[in-house]
């Protein structure tokens, strides 16, 4: 009876799995996703052992990594606006708010770069597309609410939750200290804590543009 059952159970993940392609190669994604965040946790434990605060700093291996999976993500992005004509304002429009966040980052050069605005000026990327996106407003309406629907947008708003509030706020200097008490070592606990989030948030950025592409592939009307 006890294999009756345990080769049914088997029987039954087997028929799932042949007629559910679509759900178990999302679901091994998103478990390749998540072995991947933990894995660039450990990764970053080990080369603080080498690196120390040093790690954090500006223009250093986290910054650069976040720089890495940001670019990744806008080129993804523009390629699909290419690729996929129909839903080329939202694809472009995603691309440079990524773009935004890779001036953002680079803030310390653009703010000696350019006088007043520095990295400020970013925001015309976003700006243009919205100018263009006027001109077209029926394709990127059905666009955006296909967009909402799927598992890209909701890595997407995970993410912006890490980076912005969640990021901003734990890493807050007056927040470091409160908790602390003591002002000993705080620009190293609040970027490390700071910095180390918002990795975390442009890798689920990145894997939201990955999601983005198979939903895209999926259908050339992007369901």
């Amino acid at each position: 009876m006890k294999k009756l059952i345990i080769s049914s159970f088997f029987n039954e993940i087997k028929y799932f799995i042949k007629t559910e392609n679509e759900i178990c190669l999302s679901l091994l994604r998103q478990f390749i996703y998540i072995i991947f965040l933990i894995f660039n946790i450990l990764i970053m434990w080990k080369m603080g052992d080498f690196y120390h605060q040093n790690l954090f700093d500006e223009h250093q291996i986290i910054e650069n990594l976040q720089i890495l999976f940001l670019i990744l993500s806008t080129l993804i992005f523009f390629f699909l606006g290419y690729k996929f004509p129909k839903n080329f304002e939202l694809s472009i429009l995603l691309g440079s708010f990524t773009l935004i966040a890779i001036v953002r980052e680079l803030d310390a050069y653009f703010d000696d770069l350019i006088p007043l605005i520095g990295w400020k000026f970013g925001w015309i990327f976003p700006s243009f597309v919205f100018g263009y996106i006027i001109k077209y407003p029926k394709q990127f309406r059905r666009s955006l609410s296909k967009f909402f629907k799927s598992f890209s947008y909701n890595l997407m708003m995970t993410a912006i939750i890490l980076i912005i509030p969640i990021a901003q706020a734990i890493g807050h200097k007056n927040f470091i200290m409160a908790i602390l008490g003591t002002y000993s070592e705080i620009s190293t606990v609040r970027r490390m804590i700071e910095e180390a989030i918002e990795l975390e948030g442009y890798i689920l950025i990145f894997f939201a543009s990955i999601e983005y592409y198979f939903s895209q592939i999926k259908s050339k009307k992007f369901i």
